[in-house]
């Protein structure tokens, strides 16, 4: 009996990701968490450039990411803080932290200062480093021209804002004529006026012996600078390492090399500097540096210009100690001062050992965690562009049970250290040529992509044409990435069915199959009867209980008709 059957063609939609973008929002961190866009673009003030971040800022950087499909649909990623630019917020912080901790070692030190008024006045100015005034703080102020009047003092702060003028007392009595021209006042800012300590006399003479007496470890030579360490005192010279814990002083009398005395001082008046050294572009009213660089709290004096009244407008990696104010080229005040000075952030501005330390530290902490958070989020978006694959292979567990085992074991023989790394640097070389070999050879794979889960395999290194998607409604059979064929809910879909005997159609519980048969003379229909059961038994049941007769079946065509009596037709 000839048939003539109809096809039944389904067709599919294949959807791939085509792209991924990343999205950037910064905004206060007071303001709510932004909502996941719902448009492409997303609009707004959203970007694609990722922004650097700014010193002092607390704004918050928040990302999605954008993928679009090749049907033109989208979707985003839940919308996340930028963990890259949180670490740079902690690390400035921190930063900022440490420089706050050495405010108080910074409140000990003297700062220098030269008046800058212009006549003979009781209105005293100057131009401080500092950012703020505080009680405590402490000066040496050079006065230009001979007090005149109840003394104030209006201080020029870093950022160009000017104190109040701050009366100047001596003791309880306000300072007045006390002081004539070129007198160098030590005083300190108690938050309501500023305490002069110095006793002038007829000479402006103003003294400070060392309270103490210091063992000279090499000879010394009267009216020279010197600097020590727990070995001793010698005289200021280039190259000399001295610690910043001991103070320069200024040797008023020789000393002997092994002896001891107590004639030095830390502040003395009309010290003639070019004897201890040659002076840098000495001048009148200019501030007296000691060059030179540190390392820990070894203060090592340049080798050459290491008396300077020159201070660096950029970075030149050098430190600077201030010794005193110059009363002409070569002779001026001398004060001991334990308070370092660098070009640093951008100016020439006041330091100690701790908060150069700390901030040095903490910058290093935003760098390395700077590189570490960049190289994440570098690795993040490659795994996202190249999606995620899963590769199954008996090499892969060996080589992680191997490489868990020497660990366990390098933990354990720590004495051995040395030669366990080189073993397991050369197993695990030749584990990974062995996984790089069997890959290229066979391997199965699982991919976890947009469209569900993806079954295939590898052969040589190349993928086979034939592949499995697997997603929550149906699961498809995939030649050279096309669809030919998949089951969705109770039906499958193919394009091509090749029966090499038979193909039957029907159930046991309906009494039997229609079975089409490949024969020499083309193809037959042919019903096959199954024994009855308690199943068949209960559809022949069925059957005889219907109302209306049962019909024939005939083509649309008139081909051919099937008379389904009970028999084999």
């Amino acid at each position: 009996m000839a048939v003539k059957a109809k096809a039944e063609i389904t067709l599919a939609s294949i959807r791939d990701v085509q792209a991924t973008t990343r999205y950037y929002l910064l905004q206060s961190s007071t303001a709510s968490k932004p909502a996941k866009p719902s448009a492409n673009p997303p609009g707004g003030n959203w970007a694609k450039t990722e922004p650097s971040y700014t010193s002092g800022s607390t704004n918050s950087l928040y990302l999605t990411d954008l993928t679009v499909f090749t049907d033109g649909t989208f979707t985003y990623s839940d919308v996340s803080l930028s963990s890259s630019y949180e670490a740079a917020k902690a690390a400035y912080n921190k930063a900022v932290a440490a420089e706050g901790t050495a405010s108080t070692a910074l409140a000990q030190s003297v700062e220098y200062i030269v008046g800058t008024q212009t006549a003979a006045t009781g209105t005293w100015t100057g131009v401080s480093a500092d950012g703020a005034l505080y009680a405590g703080k402490s000066i040496a102020y050079k006065l230009p021209y001979a007090g005149s009047g109840n003394a104030s003092l209006v201080l020029t702060l870093a950022d160009g804002s000017k104190t109040a003028a701050i009366p100047v007392y001596l003791n309880t009595t306000r300072v007045t004529t006390h002081f004539g021209a070129n007198a160098v006042i030590n005083m300190t800012y108690d938050g309501t006026a500023w305490r002069a300590s110095s006793i002038p006399n007829s000479n402006n003479y103003d003294r400070r012996l060392h309270n103490s007496a210091i063992k000279a470890e090499a000879a010394i030579t009267k009216a020279h600078l010197i600097a020590g360490t727990a070995n001793g005192y010698k005289m200021l010279e280039a190259g000399l390492s001295f610690d910043l814990a001991y103070p320069v002083l200024y040797a008023s009398a020789a000393i002997s090399e092994g002896a001891t005395a107590k004639t030095t001082y830390e502040a003395f008046p009309d010290v003639n500097f070019s004897t201890t050294g040659t002076i840098e572009a000495g001048a009148a009213n200019k501030l007296l540096w000691l060059k030179g660089t540190v390392e820990g709290n070894l203060f090592t004096v340049a080798g050459s210009n290491w008396l300077t009244t020159v201070v660096p407008s950029e970075d030149d990696g050098m430190h600077y100690i201030p010794l005193g104010v110059m009363g002409s080229a070569a002779a001026g005040y001398f004060s001991s001062s334990n308070r370092l000075y660098a070009f640093v952030d951008g100016a020439f501005q006041p330091l100690d050992s701790a908060s150069r330390m700390l901030a040095e530290k903490a910058r290093g902490e935003v760098v390395d965690a700077e590189e570490r958070v960049r190289t994440y989020a570098e690795s993040v978006m490659e795994q996202k562009a190249d999606e995620i694959q899963i590769s199954i292979s008996t090499v892969t567990g060996t080589l992680t049970t191997d490489i868990q085992d020497t660990k366990d074991a390098l933990a354990e023989t720590s004495g051995n250290l040395s030669e366990s790394v080189g073993a397991l640097s050369q197993r695990v070389s030749d584990q990974e040529d062995a996984l790089l070999d069997y890959k290229h050879e066979t391997s199965t794979y699982f991919r976890f992509n947009a469209n569900g889960l993806n079954i295939g395999k590898q052969e040589d290194g190349d993928e086979s044409p034939y592949s499995i998607n697997i997603d929550n409604e149906k699961m498809a059979f995939l030649q050279n990435g096309l669809e030919i064929a998949y089951v969705q809910y109770n039906k499958m879909h193919i394009n091509a069915i090749e029966a090499m005997d038979r193909m039957s159609v029907g159930a046991a519980a309906d009494g039997g199959y229609f079975d089409f048969i490949s024969t020499i003379y083309g193809m037959g229909v042919k019903w096959r009867a199954v024994a009855q059961t308690s199943s068949t038994a209960k559809a022949a049941a069925r059957l005889a209980a219907r109302t209306t007769p049962y019909q024939a079946v005939t083509d649309d065509e008139g081909v051919f008709t099937v008379d389904f009596g009970g028999g084999e037709t």
